[in-house]
């Protein structure tokens, strides 16, 4: 019947009417019903669940764990105790920053950083002393903290740190937000923003999607430790709470309280789970590079019994399980397997493992950290300190994109699509058929009948393993005919694992071949050999010129290759950006190009630099005369510039009052004979887009 249905005879609707009446209920009649597409755009899609999912035979969706766990940071230093609990990293201006919280006497919070996120230092900063000393790592003495980069904020407020301090003061005690420009020199908050205790790593983030702070929190909403959740428009300031008649009191009355029910429980305990657990945490991450996807990694903690029974009190072992989320709210645990496992015995991560804060992308592969600990959770810190192993950092790595995949075997297995609304040329997978196995893809109209071209038999066919495989019929993959319609896509798979599919927009902003969608004084600027050239090298350029998308854009990915050539040449990528009225210059932010400039960020509207790499280093980053590839990503009020690969800008505009949107525009500066080269030029928009 399935045959049947996807024939393309089965257009005929009197064939059609006559599979109903007589009660044949194959594919194609369940996906008949009227049901709203989907719009996935030009964004990528996961398949971490089944939204993706209409129809499914002999597919199943399994958590892949990561690969090529290493140790990156040992506890070696004298101020160093018991770290790898609380974990955070993060990628700015093209350097890779780590805190790692150490539970000493006092508890503090010490930095490390990295050029590639895998060999990582200890720097000696001189800002907090130890033991009468400044030369170490310290950046702040506090309770469990973790950071984040605020994308909203204004430079001075970028970094924030968010910890528990003044334990166990009822009055003074819970949770901080503190603040940095740099993720070193902190200005330690007095505002008590969470009034209970949440002893744990607790993380706070900004949601581009809900354009809010999300936070993840412990809470005990019964016996066992669970993650918490809340939202507000400004972390600095105290958060909403529903404020308990019987608060929830561990060590007594005169000692803070718990959080129990002041804010919603979204993860923890339920009967699924192999027994009791408590959950650790959260861990949670909105994942950058695809739509609608959020992951969590908790650490589930198993309770030993306790004394006489056992040798200590509140004892276990910890390892990280992984829950997938399309709001951050509602989760779902494919596995209740570890996503990372515990060492063996001996190791120095073989009894306790907490997944840091954050991602790190290098190319195809996304890098994460977690911290290990070889003893047992009721281990006392000061048996540790004397017998060992202490704390320890280790490094993952995770196939982008490859969290969870559907999954078919060597027999085959197939799945149909919802409703969907595309609205790239193209469609690219992120998959594995290994040497072995296959895939091909039929694209369908809404009631499931075969499009005319995109046929399995004319599908080529795709094997191999690729984070970007396009897929193609009879040699062509052209599928703008059908963008903007409502499709459904039928993969027919062996021994294969689809990670994600995307239509991406390299949505050309030039054809190569003619000035379509772009508006300025055309005298200054040709076409030669599929790319725009201003300028001349025959002539003074005798003032700024600027060629400019008549389309304007608020948050994108830009990526382009371009060139300067000439004695002194200068010019630059125009964003965000709008023309002075009845002037040929521009106002605006400004990709620059140019020997010393390459790589930074000039803002046209206030005439300065606002970042870039020191001058010393732009000469390792661009290639002269010749093609560098630039990369611009603007989402909210954050720009960030990649050349030839390497982020040289991470930029968070910090006036409210500096507009978000505009055009974009190609640049030729005024002087000496020169030329200014772009081509390839694509733009994908990202979540949050108008």
């Amino acid at each position: 019947m399935i045959i049947l249905a996807r024939d393309c005879k089965v257009r005929c609707p009197v064939i059609m009417a006559l599979l109903l009446a007589v009660g044949v209920v194959g594919l194609a009649t369940r996906l008949s019903a009227a049901e709203s597409p989907v719009d996935v755009g030009n964004r990528k899609q996961l398949m971490i669940d089944k939204r993706f999912m209409a129809d499914s035979k002999d597919i199943t969706l399994r958590m892949n764990p990561p690969t090529q766990r290493r140790l990156v940071l040992r506890q070696d230093k004298p101020w160093e105790t018991y770290i790898g609990f609380a974990v955070s990293v993060i990628e700015h201006e093209g350097q890779y920053k780590m805190w790692y919280w150490a539970e000493g006497k006092p508890p503090i919070l010490c930095y490390a950083y990295s050029k590639d996120g895998i060999a990582w230092e200890k720097p000696n900063l001189g800002l907090v002393k130890y033991k009468g000393s400044a030369k170490n790592n310290i950046v702040m003495a506090t309770q469990e903290a973790t950071v984040f980069l605020d994308p909203i904020a204004p430079p001075p407020a970028r970094f924030k740190a968010i910890s528990m301090m003044h334990w166990p003061d009822p009055k003074t005690a819970g949770l901080y937000v503190h603040t940095s420009p740099d993720g070193i020199h902190w200005k330690i908050s007095d505002q008590r923003v969470f009034p209970v205790w949440a002893d744990t790593a607790n993380q706070v983030f900004y949601d581009w999607r809900l354009k809010k702070y999300v936070a993840n929190i412990r809470v005990w909403p019964s016996a066992y430790r669970a993650i918490g959740r809340v939202e507000m428009d400004d972390i600095t300031k105290p958060w909403p709470i529903k404020h308990l008649e019987k608060p929830f009191y561990i060590w007594g009355k005169d000692k803070i309280p718990v959080a129990s029910h002041e804010v919603p429980t979204v993860f923890g305990y339920e009967g699924r789970d192999p027994g009791p657990a408590d959950y650790y945490n959260a861990a949670c991450v909105q994942y950058a590079w695809a739509d609608d996807a959020y992951f969590l990694f908790p650490s589930p903690y198993r309770r030993f019994p306790g004394p006489p029974v056992g040798k200590y009190g509140n004892d276990g072992l910890l390892d990280v399980q992984m829950a997938v989320s399309r709001d951050g709210i509602k989760w779902t645990r494919l596995t209740r397997e570890p996503y990372v496992a515990m060492g063996t015995q001996g190791e120095l991560d073989a009894s306790q493992v907490y997944m840091g804060l954050g991602m790190i992308r290098r190319g195809d592969k996304i890098f994460q950290y977690y911290g290990g600990h070889g003893a047992t959770h009721g281990v006392p810190i000061s048996e540790v300190e004397k017998n060992g192993p202490g704390g320890a950092i280790f490094r993952v790595e995770q196939r982008l994109d490859g969290f969870v995949s559907a999954d078919a075997a060597y027999e085959g297995g197939e799945f149909t699509t919802p409703p969907l609304v595309f609205s790239g040329k193209q469609l690219v997978l992120n998959i594995n058929a290994s040497a072995m196995g296959t895939c091909k893809v039929e694209i369908l109209d809404q009631q499931g009948i075969v499009v005319p071209g995109y046929s399995l038999k004319e599908c080529d066919e795709i094997g191999g393993n690729s984070v970007e495989k396009t897929v193609s019929w009879s040699g062509k993959s052209d599928l703008g005919s059908l963008c903007g319609q409502t499709v459904r896509l039928r993969f027919v798979m062996h021994a294969c694992k689809l990670f994600a599919f995307q239509f991406p927009c390299p949505a050309p902003l030039f054809d190569g071949k003619s000035f379509e969608g772009w508006e300025g004084n055309l005298d200054a600027f040709r076409i030669e050999g599929g790319a725009v050239v201003g300028g001349g090298l025959e002539e003074r350029v005798p003032r700024n010129e600027y060629l400019c998308t008549k389309k304007e854009y608020t948050d994108f990915e830009l990526r382009l290759k371009c060139k300067v050539l000439g004695k002194d040449a200068n010019a630059g990528i125009q964003i965000r950006s709008e023309r002075v009225p009845n002037s040929n210059e521009m106002i605006g932010y400004q990709a620059d190009m140019g020997d010393n400039w390459w790589g930074c960020l000039y803002d046209e509207r206030r005439h300065k630099l606002l970042a870039g790499p020191p001058v010393s280093e732009q000469g390792k980053l661009y290639k002269k005369d010749d093609w560098n590839e630039y990369v611009i990503r603007c989402q909210g009020r954050r720009i960030q510039l990649w050349l030839n690969g390497k982020c040289s800008v991470d930029y968070t505009e910090p006036d409210q009052s500096i507009p978000q949107k505009g055009v974009i525009g190609l640049q030729i500066h005024g002087g000496p004979p020169s030329e200014a080269w772009y081509k390839d030029i694509t733009i994908k928009l990202l979540p949050g887009s108008e």
